[in-house]
């Protein structure tokens, strides 16, 4: 975001937008229809050439896009003023203007250039929770910002957001000739390298790290998900628990996680033992910016070469977007005193919806 400079939209462009804003998104998971072997594809497209499908995905990421500016721009308490709402407001004016002023491909060429043009988008847009965060926790030091207001316009703003990078990386996969992002995923091999990975960079932050014991219920459990969201929402479950069992000295208590299989969902359990919270605290838990050991940022900690392990404050309201974006459900049953129990509740599925 840090390349995309302060601008105003000359006139056309919001003609466009507003264009672009009466038109809705499709309630369909275009990664499957988009896919050679997606299963509603016949029934959205047909048999269409990739040039044709291109020229599809361009007219829905606008719209999409267009949508993201318009959920900015009507933030409430003066958020759309604040430095760091400008430069996302900026950054998907930016985008929506070269998608929209793309030549509609007819040549294979036009196609490889259109890749270009996303892969672009999806680099421009890395660090965006991280800088719109930032602007946040500011936003609610101020005892008249009701943080439940501004949280669920986040929660529809990140949902899209997810929405529109899955259909780029599904199209950028298909495009390269590369296997679809939603295939069968053995669970249990996703979730050992979640716990993996952070006992990883857990070494790296803290001297004492709690070991995550692992128990499946089961045998493996194959079903067709997005193993990256996946591996990202228990990967982050995780880091909580370690977060949990390190501020209040509990490192040498297990963090217990398991899985087990029913006809249709597949359930993930993990058991810290981090001393919980009051149950009046658990909206807050899962709001945009708030962290129960927020990093600070500055110089001195960026010299360190210490790596951020937690903190940022969207960690776990993402997680809660990406299972509940695949149709699945997010749950935190915490027992003030003695720790917190996660359930991840994930069905198995053929088709997907996007769930909004």
């Amino acid at each position: 975001m840090a390349g995309i400079q302060r601008t105003v939209p000359c006139s056309k462009t919001v003609d466009l937008l507003k264009h672009y804003w009466t038109r809705h998104v499709t309630r369909q998971h275009l990664h499957f229809a988009l896919s050679p072997t997606g299963i509603p594809a016949h029934h959205v497209f047909g048999y269409l050439s990739l040039w044709e499908r291109t020229r599809v995905l361009q007219e829905e990421l606008s719209i999409r896009y267009s949508h993201q500016v318009r959920k900015l721009v009507r933030l409430p308490y003066g958020m759309p003023n604040l430095r760091d709402t400008r430069a996302a407001i900026n950054l998907h004016v930016d985008s929506f203007s070269r998608l929209v002023g793309f030549p509609q491909p007819t040549s294979d060429a036009d196609v490889e250039r259109f890749i270009a043009l996303l892969s672009g988008l999806i680099l421009d847009h890395n660090s965006l929770e991280t800088e719109l965060i930032s602007g946040l926790q500011l936003i609610f030091e101020d005892p008249f910002v009701e943080a439940s207001e501004v949280n669920s316009w986040m929660d529809s703003f990140f949902m899209s957001r997810i929405a529109i990078r899955t259909l780029i990386t599904q199209h950028i996969a298909m495009v390269k000739g590369k296997p679809s992002i939603v295939r069968s995923v053995d669970v249990g091999t996703v979730l050992q390298d979640a716990i993996e990975q952070v006992a990883v960079e857990a070494d790296l932050v803290y001297t004492n790290v709690p070991k995550i014991d692992f128990k499946p219920n089961c045998a493996e459990i194959i079903t067709p998900y997005i193993s990256a969201y996946l591996f990202y929402v228990l990967k982050e479950v995780l880091k909580n628990a370690v977060v949990a069992h390190a501020i209040t000295d509990q490192e040498h208590e297990p963090i217990l996680v398991s899985m087990s299989e029913g006809k249709d969902t597949v359930t993930i359990k993990i058991e810290d033992k981090g001393g919980g919270f009051d149950i009046g605290e658990l909206s807050k838990m899962m709001y945009f910016g708030f962290s129960s050991d927020p990093v600070v940022l500055c110089e001195e900690f960026e010299l360190s070469g210490v790596p951020i392990f937690s903190g940022f404050g969207y960690g776990l309201p993402m997680a809660r977007l990406y299972t509940k974006y695949l149709g699945g459900r997010f749950r935190i049953l915490p027992v003030e005193g003695v720790g917190a129990d996660v359930y991840l509740y994930i069905p198995k599925m053929n088709i997907v919806v996007e769930h909004f």
